[in-house]
């Protein structure tokens, strides 16, 4: 997601991070705190996000980036 964004993937963790200030969405399942092992074998902090955790993480984003982030997620889900 961050690539598609053009960001940096520590931005899109702050992002994420912020939205989950919120309490109520906290806890929503939103988001699902996870890691992933990268190209040097290291554990990353990364979130499994569901449709409504991406439409949320997507709104605060320009059109072009908005527009690839959409296509990335949803080219496979049919919507």
């Amino acid at each position: 997601m961050a690539e598609k964004f053009g960001k940096r993937h520590s931005d899109v963790l702050r992002d994420v991070d912020t939205i989950l200030t919120n309490a109520d969405l906290r806890s929503s399942n939103w988001f699902r705190e996870t890691d992933y092992l990268d190209v040097k074998g290291e554990s990353r902090r990364s979130f499994d996000l569901t449709r409504q955790g991406v439409t949320l993480l997507v709104m605060g984003r320009t059109g072009k980036e908005r527009e690839n982030c959409a296509d990335f997620c949803f080219r496979d889900s049919g919507g």
